[in-house]
């Protein structure tokens, strides 16, 4: 999870490891601090590994972590994604 809170952090978010399966990512500088998101990393039934919303919702595979910063970024500040 330290690898994904890098790559948000890369992408302007602020994002802090809260355990080893958790991350709280917010917009930079609170700026809409309802947009905060906390990502799990869940395994599947297969036991693949997944990045997941608060909502359960599964992000993308945890071993594709610029997707998975991308798709974060777009949720939780999309007005500064270009």
């Amino acid at each position: 999870m330290y690898r994904l809170a890098d790559a948000c952090r890369q992408r302007g978010l602020d994002a802090l490891q809260l355990a080893p399966t958790r991350v709280r990512v917010s917009p930079p500088e609170a700026a809409h601090p309802e947009m905060t998101e906390i990502i799990t990393l869940k395994a599947d039934e297969d036991g693949r590994l997944f990045f997941h919303w608060s909502w359960d919702e599964k992000i993308c595979p945890a071993d594709d972590l610029e997707w998975a910063a991308h798709v974060i970024k777009n949720v939780v500040a999309p007005e500064a994604t270009t």
